[in-house]
């Protein structure tokens, strides 16, 4: 294996890792968050959502690094899961910002349409551009 081949592996090792033991050391705060508050509020949701988003997003990354056995039909079905998730992750991380920003407009009607369509744009095109003519790229001597 080539010397940029394992410092990829050992830095998507190492990030997966940091994910994992953050997502185990704030899940018990957003158990109390969850148990705590009156019910499911967007801010729990959205908790939740960016921690499971991100540590999904990286484990199926590694799985399409790591795997050696994809066939051409396996490939075919797996290879836009990890962007996919890249992309749900980043509306998560953005629907963060837009509910910090609305309650920083003290809740302002022509701030929320603005960011909401902004949102629905901003989401539409990162689905395109992510998603759109994206083709499998199979390394023959991946895994060996």
């Amino acid at each position: 294996m080539s010397d940029a081949f394992t410092i990829a592996a050992n830095l998507r090792v190492a990030s997966l890792s940091i994910a994992v033991f953050h997502f185990a050391e704030v899940l018990p705060r957003g158990w109390r968050l969850l148990r705590d508050s009156q019910g499911l509020t967007v801010s729990v949701v959205l908790f939740v959502l960016i921690n499971t988003t991100s540590v999904c997003a990286l484990a199926l990354s590694n799985v399409g690094f790591f795997y050696p056995h994809f066939t051409v039909a396996s490939c075919a079905r797996f290879y836009l899961l990890p962007p996919a998730f890249k992309v749900i992750q980043a509306m998560v991380s953005q629907a963060i910002m837009g509910v910090r920003a609305i309650n920083l407009s003290r809740r302002n009607r022509v701030i929320i349409m603005a960011l909401f369509v902004y949102y629905i744009v901003t989401c539409t095109l990162e689905w395109i551009t992510t998603l759109h003519q994206r083709t499998p790229d199979m390394n023959a001597d991946h895994g060996k």
